[in-house]
């Protein structure tokens, strides 16, 4: 994701919100919202972000070149988060376009994890998240910007914390479990089949299953007409479920987990 000019902002936005913004909230200037917003609850006014085009284009431009300066990437990254939301350029969406930009500036420098968690993080910490916003915003801060950044790095270690220890969990799992498959089947195809299903469970969150021909790709020195009997078989076994007929997908049961992991 490349951002330099001011319509690749209104380019991201327009893809990612598609469908998403009621039609008298889209933006109503050349680019962005040309008239006021008020962010705030019924009762309290948090922020009155310039109001239209002319006013905070220049702004703006700054987010832009501040972006793309030289500089420590997790600062430039919370800092330029802040000041967007800030600026706040469309009347609806900023904070789901602002996330989005964060998130994948993290996926590229860090790796995909870490987006996805950071991502996770602010779902699970709403209430800090939001605060950290309001804290600059408060008169006797000055917009001082040190907590926030703090905040925001504090949420990303959190969730980096917690996808390790999960991965740590589910590595010491996944070794069990593959030697109680290897004792029980050898190497054989139906211990194969059901090693493939035993990671799917650890580390496909979708838990949607597998389709039956991704195991044909994965297993192509075996024919297809024995992988199907052997996956028939472990449904009757109530080791495999189906999930979906067409095309056939199937996950593993609980009966399956249970046998190789107590």
């Amino acid at each position: 994701m490349v951002i330099h000019e001011l319509t690749d902002i209104r380019a991201i936005y327009d893809e990612l919100l598609h469908g998403e913004i009621a039609d008298d909230n889209l933006p109503n200037g050349q680019l962005f919202r040309n008239s006021a917003v008020r962010i705030g609850s019924s009762t309290k006014t948090v922020h009155l972000p310039k109001a239209t085009e002319v006013e905070f284009l220049p702004d703006l431009m700054k987010w832009l070149e501040f972006i793309n300066r030289d500089a420590p990437f997790l600062i430039k990254a919370f800092i330029a988060h802040y000041y967007f939301e800030y600026i706040h350029p469309f009347f609806d969406g900023n904070g789901r376009l602002g996330r989005y930009i964060t998130c994948a500036y993290l996926g590229y420098k860090l790796d995909p994890f870490t987006a996805i968690i950071f991502s996770k993080e602010i779902n699970n910490h709403r209430k800090r998240y939001y605060d950290a916003f309001v804290g600059v915003e408060e008169p006797k801060n000055y917009g001082e910007v040190t907590f926030f950044v703090k905040t925001m790095m504090e949420i990303l270690l959190d969730g980096q914390q917690a996808l390790i220890e999960e991965l740590e969990t589910k590595q010491e799992l996944f070794k069990f479990g593959s030697k109680q498959i290897q004792k029980q089947f050898n190497s054989d195809l139906k211990g194969r089949c059901l090693f493939v299903y035993y990671q799917a469970y650890l580390f496909n969150d979708s838990g949607a299953g597998i389709e039956d021909r991704i195991l044909y790709e994965y297993l192509d020195d075996a024919p297809k007409t024995k992988i199907r009997r052997i996956l028939d078989e472990l449904v009757d076994d109530g080791l495999l479920e189906k999930t979906k007929k067409s095309p056939i997908t199937r996950r593993s049961t609980t009966k399956l987990i249970e046998a190789l992991i107590n």
